[in-house]
């Protein structure tokens, strides 16, 4: 599954295009894409052409809580997170975040912050922004395996819980403001 606003920076057109390299061979993986934005007739077109037909489906304006409901039942989380056409860029999307914390096994991109959560083959997989190709090897070797996945997500939990725990970034950024506030 992918979710996020549907933006171009958001990569679902390079999910979709991946996944209908894999499906061939995975005739049973569905993907399914959470979002509504601007390019919602792009999406629903390309699927369209790619002929996904009942393997892909777009949900669109479901709460936080139906979102990590569809997290919790899916296999795979990928954000494949690009620099748009007009230079638009990511931070670290909270829904890689969230589907680390809840045990979700990561594919995402080498783009912006998002090597700052994800260390690539430890707590996930990263790809080149904007690549098809890679991403479609991204999936087939998370798919193919599987062992690794108890691993990645262990210390993607870890990571999400060291640093990015609501309480310590809190007292964390309390401890800056001390700092300017003494700097007066």
């Amino acid at each position: 599954m992918s979710a996020g606003r549907l933006v171009e920076k958001k990569g679902h057109h390079i999910v979709m295009q991946a996944f209908d390299k894999i499906r061939k061979d995975y005739p049973h993986a569905s993907l399914t894409v959470i979002g509504s934005g601007r390019e919602e007739e792009y999406i629903k077109s390309l699927a369209s052409q790619l002929n996904l037909g009942d393997s892909f489906k777009l949900i669109q304006h479901v709460s936080k809580d139906k979102v990590r409901e569809y997290m919790s039942n899916a296999d795979l989380f990928c954000a494949a997170s690009l620099e748009s056409s007009d230079g638009n860029v990511e931070g670290i999307p909270n829904t890689i975040k969230e589907a680390m914390a809840i045990g979700l096994p990561v594919i995402s991109t080498t783009h912006a912050g998002i090597p700052e959560i994800i260390t690539h083959e430890q707590d996930g997989i990263l790809v080149p922004e904007n690549n098809v190709e890679e991403l479609e090897q991204a999936l087939r070797d998370m798919i193919e395996n599987r062992e690794n996945w108890e691993t990645y997500t262990s210390a993607a939990r870890k990571v999400v819980e060291e640093r990015f725990d609501q309480e310590a970034q809190l007292l964390e950024q309390a401890k800056y403001y001390d700092e300017l506030l003494k700097g007066k």
